[in-house]
């Protein structure tokens, strides 16, 4: 559980330091595709090289349940971030009908939909 909240409270400052960006210099509607082919690249290097180190800590925290665990390591991390980023990303994690506590989302990753 502490893992998820991590991963929610690191995309809430994330979040927030983007949108504080956005709002202090509005981009205009095509910045992105002004952006050179290197720069594109770089860019996508970096987040590729960021979300490697956040994958390689997050692995760390069920290694040494492996011998348990029903999925590789590997895996379970690609969907502890996939379902965590995606959620504190969109800002769903109290926010109406996509409502989900760090409870129930550590609940639903260790134990599944079915009793």
């Amino acid at each position: 559980m502490d893992l998820i909240e991590v991963i929610r409270l690191q995309g809430e400052r994330t979040g927030a330091v983007v949108n504080a960006i956005r709002l202090a210099a509005p981009a205009k509607p095509r910045d992105r595709l002004e952006l050179s082919d290197e720069d594109i690249r770089q860019l996508n290097e970096q987040r590729t090289h960021s979300y490697t180190i956040l994958h390689s800590a997050v692995c760390r925290v069920p290694a040494p349940d492996e011998p348990r665990l029903r999925k590789p390591v590997s895996d379970i991390a690609v969907m502890i971030l996939a379902v965590a980023m995606s959620l504190g990303r969109s800002g769903g994690w109290d926010a109406g009908q996509a409502s989900i506590t760090t409870e129930q989302l550590a609940d639903l990753i260790l134990h599944g939909i079915v009793n």
